[in-house]
């Protein structure tokens, strides 16, 4: 029997159950939906390379991601060695949610870039960042390639910027091909959390009270550990997203 997946938000237990039946959605045109800057976010309409091997490559790609039922909300987690891994499925849940992935065709590529110091804003941007191509330009992420090369153990330092490339393959929503789930609004901080497996090791990054013995850790476990211990580390994430 497969394993339950628990997640503790605001001191409340919520267990992994099957996903809610899926409901029709707003019209992405019409959400008032904000985000950050976007300045390196290439419209869907604009023409671009070649990416016919690249998308040969990506269809190879396994991502594990489950949905946890929320009173509210939904809950996105997602599992996967490194951290690029586990965000590429992240985004790939978040998509999956609000429409049926199997009808995408990745036809064009677009690449949004995030800079950050901070693991938890590294997460909530991608997530924020794509709704953006999502609500403004009704683009369907099918896959992701983000570059592997995510310094986390300088992120959790929080002294050193480091730039994150992601690459979105997809297609513009399209009533005649495309399925409409439920939608997705906002990407939150709130209920945030990284889950990081290191040997002995474990490290949790979460604003929730519960977590505090493992903030008080860290500045310790940071010492004993290197950026290569990170980078084939186990990584798993949630986040809770309005619905």
């Amino acid at each position: 029997m497969e394993s339950e997946d628990k997640y503790i938000i605001d001191g409340v237990e919520i267990r992994s159950k099957p996903c809610r039946s899926r409901r029709r959605g707003h019209n992405p045109e019409a959400t008032g939906a904000q985000t950050l800057s976007i300045p390196d976010i290439t419209p869907p309409d604009t023409p671009g390379s070649d990416i016919e091997s690249e998308v040969k490559e990506l269809e190879l790609d396994h991502h594990d991601y489950k949905y946890l039922d929320h009173p509210a909300d939904v809950i996105l987690t997602s599992h996967g060695t490194g951290i690029a891994s586990a965000l590429e499925s992240l985004v790939i849940a978040m998509f999956g949610y609000m429409t049926d992935l199997s009808l995408v065709e990745p036809k064009k590529r677009k690449r949004i870039k995030v800079v950050t110091n901070s693991l938890p804003r590294l997460i909530f941007s991608i997530l924020d960042q794509c709704l953006y191509l999502n609500s403004a330009y009704r683009f369907l992420v099918k896959y992701v390639r983000i570059n592997n090369g995510i310094d986390v153990h300088k992120l959790l330092k929080g002294d050193v910027n480091v730039e994150v490339e992601v690459a979105l393959y997809g297609d513009t929503f399209d009533h005649d091909v495309h399925t409409q789930g439920t939608e997705i609004k906002a990407a939150t901080y709130h209920g945030l959390r990284a889950e990081i497996m290191i040997g002995p090791h474990k490290i949790i990054i979460s604003d929730e009270p519960l977590y505090q013995q493992y903030r008080d850790e860290l500045p310790a476990v940071l010492e004993e550990l290197s950026s290569d211990d990170f980078a084939k580390a186990d990584f798993k994430l949630y986040a809770l997203v309005d619905i």
